[in-house]
């Protein structure tokens, strides 16, 4: 984006206003991932509120003892949340069919962390082979976020001021000095992938790289040539 104009109030040294330029600036910065977020499930139904909360609690409990074995590979539990729910409503009764009784479901979601990036797909298959856990999504992550971030805003920088370079050059002004700055908020991009619940086989590959993206509107106070 670039635009030309006299900002309100602005007096150059002969009375006049005094000229500016506006360019927008997008810088990329790409960064290798360094931590695995898994998320992981157990789920339990019932046909009763009591009997599922309570076969659950069994299977939760062998869940995480699961988990924790995997310490040693540097898996880390975040979280856990439970949820206890009604899974359907019973149906109307009818002569012809008997009522359907309503179905609960528990369920405790797990949240993962692991370091070890190179070892994700592995891991993954441990934690399915359970047979009791279900894995629902893997995403990458940098750890160090605002490191990177700030690299994509020095790249964002660097480009308005080359921009403003060669469209000062082609207008024959130059560039007199930076009058505001406004940076857009900056993001990062991570890859995830879909539930192993039922593919067991598919295998996860994680991303060379995680992109981080910043823009920034710089304005300048342009004057003639010296």
């Amino acid at each position: 984006m670039l635009a030309f104009a006299p900002p309100a109030g602005a007096q150059d040294r002969r009375g006049g206003t005094a000229p500016t330029m506006v360019v927008r600036g997008s810088g990329t910065f790409e960064v290798k991932p360094d931590i695995a977020i898994l998320t992981v499930v157990v789920t339990t139904t019932g046909d009763t509120l009591e009997r599922a909360a309570k076969a659950h609690e069994e299977r939760a409990t062998r869940a995480a003892t699961a988990l924790q074995q995997l310490a040693a590979e540097g898996v880390e539990i975040g979280r856990a949340d439970f949820d206890l729910a009604q899974r359907s409503q019973p149906r109307p009764s009818t002569t012809a069919q008997k009522p359907e009784e309503p179905s609960f479901r528990a369920s405790t979601t797990f949240h993962l962390k692991l370091r070890n990036v190179a070892r994700t797909n592995d891991i993954v298959t441990r934690i399915a082979s359970t047979g009791i856990i279900e894995v629902r999504m893997a995403s990458f992550q940098v750890e160090n976020e605002s490191q990177a971030l700030n690299e994509a805003r020095r790249e964002a920088v660097r480009d308005a001021r080359e921009q403003a370079e060669v469209y000062a050059a082609a207008a024959g002004v130059r560039l007199v000095e930076v009058v505001e700055i406004e940076g857009d908020l900056a993001s990062s991009t991570g890859a995830a992938h879909a539930s192993l619940g039922v593919e067991r086989s598919v295998k996860i590959i994680p991303p060379a790289v995680v992109s981080f993206r910043a823009n920034v509107t710089v304005k300048w106070r342009i004057g003639p040539r010296l």
